[in-house]
C-alpha cells in the first residue's frame, strides 16, 4: 500500500507544481487539476481499503454508531493491528 500511496502523492505534487508554472494554458490547467481530483479520489479509497482490512483482521467488524475523536481511534486502531 505504502508504494501505491506514495506514486499518487507524488502525482498529486507534479500536476500541482505544472499548474503553477507560467508555460501551461488554461485547459492543461483544467486537465492538471481533473487529474490531481481523480488522484485524491483514488487515494481516498487506497485508505478506505486498508481500514476496513485492518478493522476485520482486528475482529472490530461490529457496526455501531459512536462519536470519536478520529486521532485517538485511528492511534488504538494501529496500535492494536501490530498485536497478533
Amino acid at each position: 500500500m505504502s508504494y501505491e500511496m506514495r506514486t499518487r502523492m507524488n502525482a498529486i505534487v507534479a500536476f500541482s507544481f505544472l499548474m503553477k508554472e507560467n508555460c501551461c494554458n488554461n485547459s492543461e490547467r483544467e486537465e492538471f487539476s481533473d487529474q490531481v481530483s481523480s488522484l485524491c479520489e483514488q487515494l481516498i479509497e487506497l485508505f478506505e481499503g486498508f481500514l476496513d482490512s485492518a478493522i476485520i483482521d482486528t475482529g472490530n467488524s461490529k457496526a455501531k454508531s459512536v462519536i470519536c475523536k478520529l486521532e485517538i481511534y485511528l492511534m488504538n486502531l494501529f496500535q492494536n493491528s501490530g498485536k497478533k
